[in-house]
């Protein structure tokens, strides 16, 4: 490993997309994917020149085996507290990312494959990937395009630009905003808000004491429950739609206007199952 200051460096040749593996205790893990012929590591200690960070950083195995580049900081020992270090890389498009940490902010910028993100109490960003699997106790986590997605998270906030087949985003107490879900989706938080853009699948959507709102639903079967909070639900134009909407001591309304079964078998078809006990329900036109 070549040592530059405080930062020590590696780099390989490569011919395709890679297989990395991340191990940190505490710290930043930022990987970047793109269109790139070789792979290139990292490491800075946090604060520059701390002596703690530094002995994890000699100690660190950097090795690349086949298309299996791994990167494991080892742990502090004893009782020492553990130092923060800055893992930085650079990696073809289309790689696939596991990293584990107790509480280092993951970001992974460009184009993956699948990726699995734990850490303890970090926040997590990634920009796309095939498929998502994020798990944090108290960070925020925010996706911008995956073909699925499957996130959770203690208290923090989860937001997706784009996801477009499954989708499952459960938060204790954190609110969901999605943009864009074009599959099946389950989600729920304890007591945060859940905002939806466009929808079009099955979709599930629950909390406790938040808001629900879809901007626009425009097929499939979408189930809406909350406890104290209101339900709103915009309907996409030429949509035809079966209602099933109850509120035990809020208001139930819709502007949509009654009609028969539609005559076209090719039609677009939603069904609205909404329930909530002291909030209202609110139907329109997307």
């Amino acid at each position: 490993m070549t040592t530059t200051g405080n930062d020590f460096v590696r780099t390989f040749s490569v011919t395709g997309p890679l297989n990395v593996s991340v191990e940190l205790g505490s710290g930043q893990i930022s990987i970047s994917a793109g269109a790139v012929t070789g792979a290139a590591v990292r490491l800075q200690p946090d604060p520059a020149g701390d002596p703690d960070a530094l002995d994890l950083i000699a100690r660190t195995r950097v090795d690349l085996r086949g298309n299996a580049l791994r990167i494991d900081v080892p742990r502090a020992m004893g009782f020492q507290r553990h130092p923060d270090v800055i893992v930085v890389a650079q990696v073809p498009a289309e790689s696939t990312v596991v990293t584990r940490s107790g509480s280092a902010d993951v970001r992974l910028d460009g184009t993956y494959g699948d990726v699995k993100v734990t850490t303890g109490s970090g926040d997590v960003w990634v920009d796309a990937a095939r498929d998502a699997s994020i798990g944090t106790g108290s960070g925020d986590v925010r996706i911008g395009l995956a073909s699925s997605a499957a996130v959770k998270t203690g208290s923090g906030d989860i937001a997706v630009e784009r996801c477009r087949d499954d989708a499952r985003l459960e938060t204790a107490s954190g609110d969901v905003h999605v943009s864009e879900l074009g599959g099946r989706a389950r989600v729920s938080s304890a007591s945060g808000d859940v905002e939806l853009g466009s929808v079009e699948g099955d979709v599930h959507l629950k909390t406790a004491s938040g808001d629900v709102t879809v901007s626009r639903a425009s097929a499939g079967e979408l189930q809406a429950k909350t406890a104290t909070g209101n339900v709103a639900v915009g309907i996409a134009s030429g949509t035809a739609t079966l209602l099933d909407c109850s509120s035990i001591t809020g208001q139930v309304s819709s502007e949509l206007e009654p009609s028969d079964e539609p005559a076209d078998e090719d039609a677009r078809r939603l069904v609205v199952r909404a329930r909530t006990v002291s909030g209202s329900v609110a139907i329109r036109r997307a």
